[in-house]
């Protein structure tokens, strides 16, 4: 079903800076991974087969009037008007 080319072979440490953008791939390319240490595949990332590809094909997905939705839309809110204890002024 997958070609591997040399260009699926990614080394971990490689793999490991670039983590999300490698998952993107594998999840919406549909991309497979070699990952190798030293030049030896140590491990392979690939695809979950027959799952959702996307969170709303989740079976039995909220309604657009769901609670949860006001509770998440209150929490980014509640972020947004929290100031970093990095910027605050010391006491």
């Amino acid at each position: 079903m997958y070609t591997l080319t040399m260009s699926n072979q990614i080394a971990a440490a490689e793999f490991k800076r670039k983590f999300s953008d490698f998952l993107g791939r594998i999840v919406f390319k549909h991309e497979r991974f070699i990952i190798t240490r030293r030049g030896k595949p140590v491990a392979e990332i690939l695809p979950v087969q027959n799952g959702a590809s996307h969170i709303a094909e989740v079976k039995g997905w909220l309604d657009d009037s769901d609670p949860f939705f006001n509770l998440m839309d209150s929490i980014v809110e509640d972020r947004q008007k929290h100031k970093p204890r990095a910027f605050s002024d010391p006491a």
